[in-house]
């Protein structure tokens, strides 16, 4: 049965109380022991009491509590912690009946469970305690971990906190802006920056956010260099009106950004004043998300389009619905534009509108899937979603031999990004441009959607095999490849994005979904009325 916990502190001691969900019985329990300071998680990551509270009060009573502690308490102090503990518990069993009507269902289904096992405390699945540090970080994961943190290491901007997308190239979108701060989370709490070095480059970071040039008032561009911060075109030439907008891009700035004020409070303003200058009444209409395009054909005036496809839709759609925002349609895994369709024996869903009448193709690709479970956590509608997608792929390996992890990037030859698809309008596993030209012969085993697969799925041997496919798939010096070709040699590109979610990965192998994990939401001001399903009640 799960439970809430209260705690209280009384003369150094503490006084659990255990109130269950509506309809069950509400059982108190009072507890009077000695806090234990040794706690195993590494608390000092977090910046204050409250913080270290949030993510302490999950622990076993066994982890929480020092059971030796006899002899440092007398019956005295007994005596004036069991006065105080029955005083309180009058005032509990008074409010017992309200808290008992109160209703947690619709954040725990909106975000899931903590996904796959993983939860706080710090406890690697994949492997045994005597095979992890002292950190948390367990098996190869350390090594595996500091090479993709020497990718920040050498393209993050130090006067504005950006990071170039792609090695060496002095441009970012609001996606890979999201990633790096996943990057710089990670490497925080794995100890590969010093509190200083963090705070510097967080600062600087939500300082350039806090002043960019946004798109007619509405949002950031879809691209920016990162030296100057200046709106940029493709060819990075600096455009004053900019290029557009894309809300499945801020969706991810916007996850990152509320995790780290919950992982760091005192960011919690910063963040809220970067958020605050987004228009969503632009992003959002009638349940779904738009962006901006520029028209052509009226001197690139900016006109809005909706925006997200099945996946990255839901993906996008969750994110911003956990903020306040009215996206149910796109945050809904069973909306009207739903369709399924068999592969290799496996029901694949995918988005029913045909892209030779939108003009927006309907990929289906791994990302927005492991995403959506390593964030936001797994429930009802995306468990099956997730497993339908890593069983096609591993079918795929079992009846071809070539281990598939498919998803889009970038590569190092022409015609430099492809989209390796599991479904792409009524084919399965293409490899194409945007514009529908086909490149089978590039398809690459995507990096970091192997190794985020293989560890929500750490018990399966198509894990094993995914792991040995990409294992030797980096450089030391530059960080992890984006991937490997079928037909043999390294796709020797290193990005952000590839490298963030590797960091992102060993997150959550340590702690579980994030997302479920904080339960701390900003929603804008704005925003007052009641959603059709809250994040939090």
């Amino acid at each position: 049965m799960q439970h809430h916990r209260l705690t209280k502190t009384v003369a150094g001691s503490r006084l659990q109380l255990f109130l269950y969900r509506k309809r069950q019985p509400v059982h108190i329990t009072i507890t009077m022991t000695p806090y234990r300071r040794n706690a195993r998680l590494d608390a000092d990551r977090f910046d204050n009491v409250r913080a270290r509270e949030r993510f302490l009060y999950e622990q076993s009573d066994e982890e929480w509590y020092d059971e030796d502690y006899d002899n440092h308490r007398s019956l005295a102090g007994y005596a004036v912690i069991t006065l105080c503990a029955l005083l309180l518990t009058g005032s509990i069993i008074l409010g017992a009946h309200y808290y008992s009507e109160f209703s947690y269902e619709g954040f725990d289904s909106y975000y899931g469970e903590p996904a796959v096992g993983a939860a706080l405390p710090a406890q690697n699945a994949l492997h045994s305690q005597e095979d992890c540090r002292p950190d948390g970080l367990c098996g190869d994961d350390y090594q595996t971990a500091k090479t993709a943190w020497k990718y920040f290491e050498n393209n993050r901007q130090p006067d504005t906190g950006l990071v170039n997308s792609v090695d060496t190239v002095e441009i970012t979108t609001m996606w890979d802006t999201g990633s790096s701060i996943a990057a710089f989370l990670a490497a925080r709490d794995f100890g590969f920056t010093t509190q200083h070095d963090f705070d510097h480059s967080i600062m600087a970071l939500l300082q350039t956010l806090a002043k960019v040039d946004l798109v007619a008032d509405v949002a950031p561009n879809i691209l920016y260099n990162t030296r100057t911060a200046e709106m940029v075109d493709y060819n990075n030439s600096p455009s004053e009106t900019g290029i557009g907008v894309s809300a499945i891009d801020l969706s991810r700035t916007a996850f990152w950004l509320n995790t780290l004020q919950c992982m760091h409070p005192k960011y919690f303003n910063p963040v809220k004043r970067v958020l605050a200058r987004w228009d969503y009444d632009s992003l959002t209409r009638n349940g779904e998300l738009y962006g901006l395009a520029s028209d052509q054909r009226e001197n690139g005036k900016q006109i809005a389009v909706q925006q997200g496809r099945f996946g990255f839709e839901q993906y996008a759609g969750k994110i911003f619905h956990s903020l306040g925002h009215r996206t149910e349609v796109s945050a809904d895994y069973n909306n009207q534009y739903r369709s399924n369709t068999e592969i290799l024996g496996v029901t694949i869903a995918h988005d029913s509108r045909d892209p030779r009448n939108t003009g927006v193709n309907n990929f289906v690709v791994t990302d927005s899937y492991i995403l959506d479970a390593m964030e936001l956590g797994l429930n009802a509608d995306n468990r099956a979603l997730l497993q339908n997608v890593y069983n096609v792929q591993k079918e795929r390996w079992r009846q071809t031999g070539i281990a598939t992890a498919l998803t889009d990037g970038h590569i190092n030859q022409p015609p430099h990004y492809l989209y390796n698809t599991i479904f792409d309008a009524g084919l399965a596993f293409t490899t194409t441009t945007d514009t529908g030209v086909r490149h089978d012969d590039l398809r690459t085993i995507s990096t970091r959607a192997a190794y985020a697969m293989a560890a929500l799925f750490p018990d399966d041997i198509y894990s094993e095999a995914l792991i040995s496919s990409i294992e030797s798939a980096y450089d030391t010096d530059k960080g992890w490849f984006s991937g490997v070709y079928e037909n043999g040699g390294f796709n020797e590109i290193t990005s952000a994005n590839t490298n963030g979610i590797i960091l992102e990965t060993i997150l959550y192998k340590k702690y579980g979904a994030l997302g479920a994990q904080c339960k701390s939401h900003w929603s804008p001001p704005q925003i007052a009325s009641p959603l059709p399903y809250s994040a939090e009640k």
